[in-house]
C-alpha cells in the first residue's frame, strides 16, 4: 500500500492498473482482518506528517466522476482534483490513490491506511459519528439507471416499491440502501454491488431491473457503459421521514486529525471564493445548481 517515502528515495513507481489492484487487495485484507497496524500514523500529527512527507493518501472507490484511477494509472476525478489543489495550498505536493470498495472507505481513514476519503461521500448522521466532514462540495439529487425505453415505467424509489418483484441495484455502503428501505422496498429486492460498473452490467443482463445513484453518477455510467441499452430517469429528491434528501458530498477525515481538518477547510474556503472549485466541478459534469457554496454545512454540531 502507499507508504511514506524513505530518505533519498528512488523515482516513484507509476500507479499502473496492476499496482492499484494489488494495493486494493492488500488494504482490503488489512481492513477486514481487524488487526492493528504497527505503522498507524498518529491522527493528531496528520498535518505535520503530510507536510514532512509531501504525500497525502486519498481513498477512492473507483467511481466516475468522483474519484478513480484512469487508464494511464493516474488518480483523477472531481474530488481528487479538488483535494490536490487544496493540499498544495497547505504544503502537501503529491497525492497517492487507495482504491477500495465504497463500504471500506471510512475504515481506511480510521485505520490509518488513508488520510482523506476523496470519493464524493455523502454526509449522513451515522457517518458523522465516525469521521469528520468538510463543508460539502456538491449537492446532488438521485436518478435511476434502467433498461432502454424504461419498459417498467420506473421513476423513483416509490415506483419500485409499488411493483412487486422489481429488483434494485445499489452500491454497497452507499446511502441508496437507506432511501430504498425508507420507501418500502423489501431488503430481498435491494441487491448490493461492490463496484459501479457492476450495476450497469447487471441491468443489461437482467439480474436487476434498475440501479440507483446520484443523478450525476447515473448519467456518467450510462453514457460511458451502454447508452444504447440503458436510459436515465429524470432526477428526483428522495424523502425520508418527511425530509427531502439531497446528497451533500464532501471530504472525510479521521476525527482526531484536527490540525489537518482546520488547514484543509481554510484553504478550501479560499479556493471556493476564487471560483477554482466551481471550475473543477463543471469540468466533471456538475451543473451550477449542483455546486455547493459556503452556506452549506458539514456535520451538524
Amino acid at each position: 500500500m502507499p507508504h511514506e517515502p524513505r530518505p533519498d528515495p528512488a523515482p516513484p513507481t507509476p500507479w499502473t492498473r496492476r499496482r492499484v489492484l494489488g494495493t486494493t487487495a492488500l488494504v482490503s485484507a488489512t481492513l477486514l482482518s481487524g488487526c492493528p497496524r504497527h505503522d498507524e500514523p498518529v491522527p493528531g500529527d496528520a498535518l505535520a506528517r503530510l507536510r514532512r512527507t509531501g504525500v497525502a493518501r486519498l481513498a477512492v472507490a473507483g467511481e466516475e466522476p468522483f474519484g478513480f484511477v484512469d487508464a494511464d494509472g493516474e488518480l483523477t476525478g472531481a474530488m481528487p482534483q479538488i483535494a490536490r489543489q487544496v493540499l498544495a495550498a497547505i504544503g502537501v505536493a503529491r497525492i497517492e490513490p487507495l482504491v477500495i470498495s465504497f463500504d471500506s472507505l471510512i475504515d481506511a481513514v480510521l485505520s490509518g491506511s488513508a488520510d482523506i476519503v476523496a470519493a464524493g461521500m455523502s454526509i449522513t448522521a451515522p457517518r458523522c459519528t465516525r469521521v469528520a466532514f468538510t463543508r460539502p462540495d456538491f449537492l446532488l439529487p438521485q436518478a435511476l439507471g434502467v433498461r432502454g425505453g424504461n419498459p417498467l415505467g420506473l421513476t423513483d424509489y416509490d415506483s419500485i416499491a409499488a411493483q412487486p418483484g422489481i429488483r434494485l441495484g445499489v452500491l454497497a455502503g452507499a446511502v441508496e440502501t437507506g432511501y430504498a428501505t425508507a420507501a418500502g422496498i423489501p431488503a430481498e429486492r435491494i441487491i448490493a454491488f461492490t463496484g459501479p460498473d457492476q450495476l450497469t452490467t447487471a441491468v443489461i443482463a437482467g439480474d436487476i431491473d434498475a440501479f440507483a445513484l446520484t443523478s450525476l453518477s447515473v448519467r456518467r455510467l450510462v453514457a460511458t457503459a451502454a447508452p444504447a441499452a440503458l436510459d436515465v430517469t429524470p432526477s428526483f429528491t428522495p424523502v425520508v421521514d418527511g425530509t427531502p434528501r439531497l446528497e451533500r458530498g464532501a471530504m472525510a477525515f479521521h476525527p482526531e486529525a484536527g490540525d489537518l481538518i482546520d488547514a484543509y477547510a481554510a484553504a478550501a474556503a479560499d479556493l471556493r471564493r476564487s471560483g477554482a472549485i466551481t471550475r473543477i466541478l463543471r469540468v466533471w459534469g456538475y451543473e451550477d445548481q449542483e455546486i455547493a457554496d459556503d452556506t452549506e454545512k458539514g456535520c451538524s454540531p
